[in-house]
Parts: structure tokens; sequence; C-alpha cells
């Protein structure tokens, strides 16, 4: 089945171009944010702290609220749900004009950026399978992910350049104008369910009360059934390698490749940029060949191996001035590294969300990615916020060189596991 094949096919096309149009506004939002409170925080004694608080922004609320919103996605019209948060996240953004030079006002108007996106990200998984058929998942899966990371090249790209060409401002509105675009193309998409009769939403009295018993209930339908918590314990290990790898960009930036991180972005993100792409080109040849829990695995070594690299080239470094078992620059081996970490980083993705969304049914699946969702941002929010204090008392390099071998040794005591899940 071919992606052409697939966007030629009835209304998938729609939710595919909504997606590929927020994720842009939203990437492009988050490497604003990050790099404006790096520059900012940049010569105080919490640096790293600062842009992990943006970061973290971004997380708690899935953790708060993610839970709860998957069970909404699942008792509310979805298409209902998708243009909505669209809509609001387009008014947000205009109020960043407004507050963009305070810290704390910049992250009480991002926390409620990522409190819409939770009811969106959980309706826009869900809504896939209604729109193909259970064969086409696979590749329908690989196209939303694939787009998730030519957004992520397009949005943390762009920018880095429009921040210093025309200011922050012009990150917000353009954003603003985007989130409104995929809100239309939301609203010309036909019925994509969410709307189960024997289901009612709880009422906002009881929303705190609901979304404990909520999370008790998605975890213990998680943790079951092994073809759910096996793929997500692995989402979550690579969210991790790649939150802590964003929240040391400006540290790696300014310490091993010696410039601001708006002039140092092609060596750290279109590398991961591009290795995500060349993984997304080579998973459905991988799928076919081993099973999934194989691929998965060797995909956590390999993004762990990438991370304690870059920490030790940093650490060379540091040492000698250059690295002293090549003439390479360290730029150059630091760009290769975080290529690695982002091919095994989309890999991981669509053969875990595969594998979620065929061991789920439709009435469950909005509460399986909404748990999925808050447990990816504890990944984001925990191990960047301690990883971060620690980089400031120590160093950026010698944090991600002990993460990364933490990971190793996650990964090769996954290998002495007896588990066996097929995607297929």
């Amino acid at each position: 089945m071919s992606y052409r094949s697939i966007l030629t096919k009835g209304h998938f096309w729609k939710l595919w171009s909504s997606q590929a149009i927020s994720l842009v506004a939203q990437n492009l939002l988050n490497y604003t944010l990050i790099i404006r409170v790096a520059e900012l925080s940049r010569g105080t004694s919490l640096a790293n702290v600062s842009v992990a608080l943006v970061i973290m922004a971004f997380g708690i609320p899935s953790i708060l609220f993610a839970a709860v919103a998957g069970v909404y996605v699942d008792t509310w019209p979805r298409k209902r749900v998708l243009f909505i948060a669209n809509l609001v996240r387009a008014a947000l953004l205009l109020s960043y004009l407004f507050v963009e030079t305070n810290l704390i006002l910049l992250l009480i108007v991002t926390f409620l950026v990522s409190t819409v996106t939770q009811f969106f990200a959980p309706a826009e998984a869900a809504a896939i399978p209604r729109l193909v058929d259970k064969k086409e998942l696979t590749p329908a899966n690989a196209m939303f992910v694939s787009t998730f990371y030519v957004a992520f090249i397009v949005g943390y790209v762009a920018a880095a350049p429009l921040l210093k060409q025309f200011g922050a401002n012009t990150s917000y509105i353009f954003g603003s104008v985007l989130f409104a675009l995929a809100g239309l193309l939301i609203s010309i998409l036909p019925n994509i369910g969410g709307h189960h009769r024997d289901e009612h939403a709880p009422s906002l009295a009881k929303g705190a009360k609901h979304m404990v018993t909520a999370l008790q209930q998605n975890t213990k339908l998680i943790l079951e059934n092994r073809k759910l918590y096996f793929p997500i314990a692995q989402l979550m290990f690579v969210q991790a390698i790649i939150s802590v790898l964003l929240v040391f960009a400006p540290g790696i930036s300014t310490a091993l490749l010696k410039g601001p991180l708006k002039d140092t972005s092609m060596f750290l993100i279109l590398p991961a940029a591009i290795g995500m792409a060349i993984g997304i080109g080579l998973v459905s040849r991988l799928s076919r060949k081993f099973t999934a829990t194989t691929i998965m695995k060797v995909g956590i070594l390999s993004a762990g191996l990438a991370m304690l690299g870059i920490g030790l080239a940093g650490q060379l470094y540091r040492s000698f001035g250059v690295l002293p078992f090549s003439i390479t620059r360290v730029s150059f081996i630091v760009a290769g590294l975080v290529l690695i970490a982002g091919l095994a980083n989309s890999i991981v993705s669509v053969v875990g969300q595969t594998t979620l969304q065929k061991a789920t049914n439709d009435q469950d699946r909005g509460k399986v990615f909404g748990a999925l969702n808050m447990m990816l941002n504890i990944a984001l929010t925990v191990p960047v916020f301690f990883a971060a204090i620690a980089a400031d008392l120590l160093s950026v390099t010698k944090v991600i060189s002990l993460v990364g071998i933490l990971v190793v040794a996650i990964a090769f005591a996954q290998f002495f596991r007896r588990d066996k899940l097929s995607t297929d």
C-alpha cells in the first residue's frame, strides 16, 4: 500500500494535512521558546533549569490531564475536539505577544497551550483507524510519524532564522495562523467517532476524582496487556532521550559548538531530523524481517549509545580541545551521533504506536493514547528536571554521559527478557 494511495483515499488527507500544519506551528513555538529562554537566562546559575522549566510547561499538563482527556475524547465527538483545540491554540499563541519577555507569564501561557493539546493528541491518534483499513494502519502511522518529523524539521529549523531576522513575535503570529488553518481542515472532515452512547463525559465537579479513577483504570488496562505496556515503555525511553538532548541543546551549542543556538541548529536539529526521516524509510522493511520487540530493543540501545557518544565526545573536547582520535571537528561528530539518535527515535515511535493501535479497540483507543500521552510527558519532564539541576551543578557533557550509560544498561537488560511481540 503506497502513501499516495492512502492520501487519495477518502478523507484521510484532511486529517493528515491538519496534523502537518498544526505540528509545524507547535514545533515552531517550542523551539522559539527554548531559544528565547536560553537567551534570557544566559550567564545565570540556573540556565539549564530555566530551559527545563519551559519543557516542563509542555509536559506537566499531560501528567495532570491526559488520562481524563482520553476519556473525554471517547465520549465527545472527536471532530469537535480537534476543531476547538486548534482554534483555542491559535488564540493562545497571540497572547505571547504581550508576555514574551516575562518568564513566569510565558510559562503560564505555555502550560495552557499544552493543556489544550492533551485533548487534541489522543483524538487525532484515535481517529486514524476510522479513516483507513486495518491493513493500512502501518503505512498510515508511518505517514503520521514521518510527518511529525518533517514538521520537526520545518518548525525547529525555521525557528532560529525567523527569530534572528524578524523577532519572536513573527513566530507567534505565524504559528497562530497555522493553527487556525489546521482547524479549518478539521471542519470539513466527516464523523470520526468518539461519541459512544454507553459512555458519558464526567461533569467538571467530578473531574478531579475522575482523573484519579481514569488513571487507575487506564494503568490497569495497560499493565494487564503485554502488547500495551511494553511498547509504551519503549516510547517513554526514546522520549526521555530526545527531551534530555533538547534541554541541553543550548549548553551543547555554547560549550561544544562555540556559538549561540540560533547559529548552530544545523548541527543539532537538522541531523536529528535527517535521522528520523531515514528511520521512517526503513521501518516498513524492518517490520517485515524482525519482530516489534527486537526492533524496539535495538532502537533503544542505539539511542543510548548515541547519547553516550555525545557525552564522551564532549568530555574529550573539553579536555583536549580536539578529539585525539580524529581530526574531524567535534561539531560533525556530535551531528552524526544526533542523527543516530533521531533514526532510533523514529523507528521505535512508528513500531510502538502501530503496535498500540492494533492491540486496542475503538472504544478504548482514546483512553490508551491519552494515557500514553501522559506517560510520554512523564518521561519528558521528570528526567529533564533532574538532569538540568545536575548539569548546572556538574556539566552538560557529564550528565549526558551518565544518562547514556543508564539507557544502555536498560537496553542490555531488556535483551535478557524472552518477549515476542509482532506488529503483524
